[in-house]
């Protein structure tokens, strides 16, 4: 394990018995079925941390694989039942823990960052042969389109790279993968006094969105902190 990670878990204070939170599970739920034409009958987690995702596709009924490079997370989610393996995909030793499987949607929530440009090239490629043909890839990581997202690039020593959708297009050229959408993450508002009014900055937030966007590149750009980039096959039957 890169030595960067050896106290990650500590830092992150990951460990509690219930990981998973109210706004979490809204989160997932809006996330994933937001741009999926279907339920997906196999989903893989990259890099599930603390499990929080495992978790919330339990209370689904579908059927989760993670991946993790930390072995002590790993350790735990096997330990509440997970199917769950130590590996790094974006690795290019040979890695068998999956070989011959295929899944419907692929996830990874705050995981390319943490790969420099030759990594995220090789992950693209081990993910693009574990995605079933009509299968997606659902990515989310600090925007590299928004100011906004400073705080979070900067907030974690591990970070490699700051991703936008041209340069994630440049990188996905070679990996038989393709966006199909790029936006913001998801918006939930927490189910509290103060719903309303999240909802009533969320209305702002996309109107700072247009104004911004259309007086410096004349058309609309994603600010939110975080954004999410669907991928889809280029050539499904190749």
């Amino acid at each position: 394990m890169n030595p960067e990670y050896i106290d990650y878990r500590e830092w992150k204070g990951w460990g509690r018995e219930n990981a998973l939170s109210g706004a979490n599970a809204r989160y997932f739920e809006k996330e994933i079925f937001r741009d999926l034409t279907r339920k997906p009958n196999s989903l893989l987690e990259i890099g599930f941390g603390n499990g929080e995702f495992l978790e919330w596709a339990k209370t689904q009924n579908l059927n989760i694989t993670g991946l993790e490079i930390i072995p002590e997370l790993v350790t735990a989610a096997v330990s509440k039942g997970f199917e769950a393996f130590h590996s790094n995909i974006a690795s290019e030793s040979e890695d068998n823990s999956l070989a011959g499987r295929k899944f419907d949607c692929i996830v990874a929530f705050d995981v390319i960052e943490h790969l420099s440009t030759e990594e995220i090239r090789h992950f693209l490629k081990k993910v693009r042969d574990l995605l079933s043909d009509d299968g997606r890839v659902i990515l989310r990581f600090p925007n590299g389109e928004s100011p906004f997202s400073i705080p979070l690039l900067n907030g974690d020593h591990t970070h490699r790279s700051w991703l936008c959708r041209a340069k994630l297009e440049h990188l996905c050229i070679n990996s038989g993968l393709a966006i199909q959408t790029y936006r913001n993450a998801s918006r939930v508002a927490n189910e509290s006094r103060y719903r309303y009014a999240k909802r009533l900055f969320f209305l702002l937030r996309d109107l700072i969105e247009i104004i911004l966007g259309y007086t410096y590149y004349s058309k609309r750009l994603p600010l939110d902190p975080n954004a999410v980039a669907i991928l889809r096959k280029q050539n499904p039957t190749v």
